[in-house]
């Protein structure tokens, strides 16, 4: 593999939730990669385990959930050096969960289906988009930070970005908090964004 060229590899992934002491296997032996610069479109019937896939790749899901597999591997390019991550579990322990917090924002990012559920109802949504840029940008104040969430407002067409940034998520439309969502995911200027029909609630004009 050439770790330059692909960006996520996965190797027979496998995803079992225990239920009442049941085990439900949802994702059987699935294998794919992701190329750098390219775009991969996961496609399925509903209810076929795409949603669970992804979270299983970004560490998202609860405790019931048993994530295996032969590899899941990021190669993240920094510098013009290749630096392997390996997230795949092994003998059933969690991986170590400060190397996901570390990933998740400035290297992989995941554009979640239902923004309804995504945010927070009591905390401002600027507040929120900003949040993970000054996690991983220690040394920005939150005059910068507020800059750059404007900028994204405005990249993702929200209309009035310097009064919707002091809004609530349930003062915006559905298609305004799916583009608060897109927001929170691209403001770190990922290498990998994983969307989880990311256009669901957005007109078709803003989907184009």
């Amino acid at each position: 593999m050439d770790t330059r060229e692909i960006i996520l590899n996965v190797e027979n992934l496998n995803t079992t939730f225990i239920s009442d002491k049941k085990k439900i296997h949802i994702v059987k032996d699935v294998s794919f990669q992701v190329k750098r610069g390219k775009t991969l479109a996961v496609v399925g019937e509903s209810g076929c385990g795409k949603s669970v896939t992804m979270n299983s790749v970004m560490r998202f899901l609860g405790r019931n959930a048993i994530v295996e597999a032969k590899s899941i591997q990021y190669n993240a390019l920094k510098n013009g050096e290749v630096k392997e991550y390996h997230l795949e579990q092994v003998k059933n322990k969690d991986i170590n969960g400060s190397m996901m917090r570390e990933l998740r924002g400035p290297d992989m990012a995941m554009v979640f289906q239902d923004p309804m559920s995504s945010l927070n109802p009591v905390y401002k949504v600027g507040n929120q988009v900003a949040e993970g840029f000054l996690q991983h940008n220690r040394g920005m104040t939150k005059k910068q930070a507020r800059e750059k969430v404007l900028e994204m407002f405005r990249k993702l067409g929200i209309p009035d970005p310097e009064e919707r940034i002091d809004c609530y998520p349930h003062q915006f439309s559905g298609g305004m908090k799916q583009r608060v969502v897109i927001a929170i995911a691209m403001i770190c200027n990922p290498d990998l964004i994983i969307c989880d029909e990311p256009t669901t609630a957005l007109d078709v004009t803003i989907q184009a």
